[in-house]
């Protein structure tokens, strides 16, 4: 008997059956209206079941993206985004030249593990055995997916200099769960000087913003203890919250921020310890809260004793000044606020804080910090302490140059992408856009191809949501983004069938990661 290491097409049609997605029913059974399940999703989900089952065996190729697409009668593009979403869930490996093969089969994935898998994605990420050469095939990836600052500014290279100097005559042994009094002082001095006295004991310095949300949630979420969180958010707080397991209860929110009476439905639904909001630029809309909707979220919170964690990380990238903070809104202890330097200064600087109104608040957090860890390291926090009195040009440089580069990438996309609705940001550097159709996570994967990576919005959503939107990012430089452009418009011409005239071949790059007057009516 001829032993085969590939699985033949006409075996695997064999195994799919009957694949393709029925169209969608309404309560009578009629055909409905709204999207059903894309294709190559269905097509995925037909492949995966076979391999779950073991009739598609670990160590075989399967057919290729051509031969199958022929053989069912699809595009190309379907089957390259469905050995793609396989590949995600960690069931298939692509080798290149020689094409994609089942693996050992893995656990099911949970709808958690999946966003889980699409924030990793877009971040590159390694996958286990899959070594960072075969992430990077090509030599000019263009990043529009993570939405922080490339360069290293003067400021911050100063402080490090600074801090360096400082350990010459350093007698201490390092260990600061809080955070070293220094640097606990300038962030403290920084809301101070902000209208908002603080005190350097009021400050915990942690390793980033998302470590600060994780502390709070890891403090306040009893296992499957509900949080409620504006959706769309950002998929870092939504991965902190999971992680510490909490049970995210959406809040609708539109372009003036979280609907207050959504809000009110969730306190009264159940006892919420935590409601997280973004007020200033917001992430991924790019919004910011009205002073008068602020107002009325702090009355609800007021009202169903509930805490607000406000997360204040873009607050300076505001390209006008925005509204006082729920902090100086709120009754004192109402608000826990997280900040960070990664977007003002550089993503690469892991320094982030907490601000409590209790100081033994504080100590408590400091406390559950030091069971994992004791905070980012001295010499960081030096560094910040000394670059953050002095970064107030730096800032004022990066918001006039994001407003620069977002306006560009609104001309780009209106040019290359003109069916695309783009949801003006108020500050910040990420955009976000709807497609015209869910197929953010087709577009994902092609776009990988095209060698050009961006956020799917399904990443940004509490349950199954968003996805027909993706968030750009506009850090990148004016060249970097005219051809990320190109190449994410050629991705939408691979998913509609389309291409635009003069599309070049993909790329060869492996797997990486509202008001009605300001959107246009589809």
């Amino acid at each position: 008997m001829e032993h085969r290491s590939f699985i033949p097409v006409t075996r695997l049609l064999a195994m799919l059956g009957q694949w393709e997605p029925a169209a969608p029913t309404d309560a009578d059974g009629g055909v409905a209206s709204g999207p059903g399940i894309p294709k190559y999703v269905a097509l995925a989900d037909a492949i995966g079941a076979r391999i779950h089952d073991g009739e598609a065996a670990g160590g075989l190729r399967l057919p290729s993206e051509r031969e199958l697409a022929g053989r069912l009668g699809v595009s190309r593009g379907t089957v390259v985004s469905a050995y793609a979403l396989l590949e995600e869930r960690e069931l298939v490996e692509r080798r290149r030249g020689s094409g994609t093969w089942v693996r050992a089969v893995v656990a099911p994935m949970t709808a958690a593990d999946r966003r889980h898998g699409l924030w990793s994605l877009y971040r590159g990420a390694a996958r286990p055995g899959q070594p960072d050469a075969e992430r990077r095939d090509s030599d000019d990836p263009i990043d529009l997916a993570i939405g922080a600052p490339r360069d290293i500014p003067e400021v911050l290279i100063e402080g490090i200099g600074w801090a360096a100097e400082q350990l010459r005559g350093m007698r201490d042994h390092g260990y600061h769960a809080g955070g070293v009094m220094v640097a606990r002082r300038a962030i403290a001095d920084r809301y101070t000087r902000a209208g908002v006295p603080t005190e350097p004991e009021q400050i915990v310095v942690t390793a980033g913003a998302q470590s600060a949300v994780s502390l709070v949630a890891r403090l306040y979420l009893a296992q499957h203890a509900p949080v409620a969180i504006e959706t769309p958010a950002y998929p870092g707080a939504i991965e902190a919250f999971q992680r510490a397991g909490g049970t995210l209860v959406p809040v609708p929110r539109d372009i003036d921020g979280p609907r207050p009476e959504a809000l009110a439905a969730v306190l009264a639904a159940r006892p919420t310890p935590l409601v997280y909001v973004v007020p200033d630029v917001h992430n991924p809309t790019g919004d910011v809260i009205s002073l008068t909707r602020r107002r009325r979220l702090v009355a609800v919170a007021e009202e169903h004793d509930a805490l607000l964690l406000e997360d204040s990380t873009l607050t300076q990238l505001s390209y006008a000044p925005p509204p006082p903070s729920l902090l100086e809104l709120a009754p004192p202890g109402r608000v826990l606020q997280v900040g960070s330097m990664s977007k003002e200064l550089w993503g690469g600087l892991r320094v982030g804080w907490i601000r409590v109104h209790d100081p033994h608040l504080a100590d408590r957090i400091a406390r559950l910090q030091a069971a994992d860890s004791f905070g980012t390291d001295v010499v960081t926090q030096l560094a910040v302490a000394w670059a953050m009195p002095r970064a107030a040009e730096v800032v004022a440089e990066r918001r006039v140059a994001l407003g620069q580069r977002m306006t560009l990438l609104r001309e780009l996309l209106a040019e290359h992408l003109p069916d695309w609705q783009v949801h003006p940001p108020r500050g910040g550097g990420s955009l976000w856009a709807r497609l015209p159709e869910e197929a953010a996570e087709q577009l994902l994967a092609l776009a990988r191809r095209r060698g050009v990576s961006v956020v799917p919005g399904n990443a940004c959503a509490v349950g199954d949501a968003f996805g027909d939107h993706v968030r750009l990012a506009a850090w990148a430089g004016e060249e970097e983004l005219r051809l990320g452009v190109e190449r994410l418009a050629a991705a939408w011409g691979d998913v509609t069938g389309h291409p635009p005239a003069g599309t070049p071949r993909p790329a060869r790059v492996a797997p990486r990661a509202w008001d009605a007057k300001d959107v246009v009516s589809p």
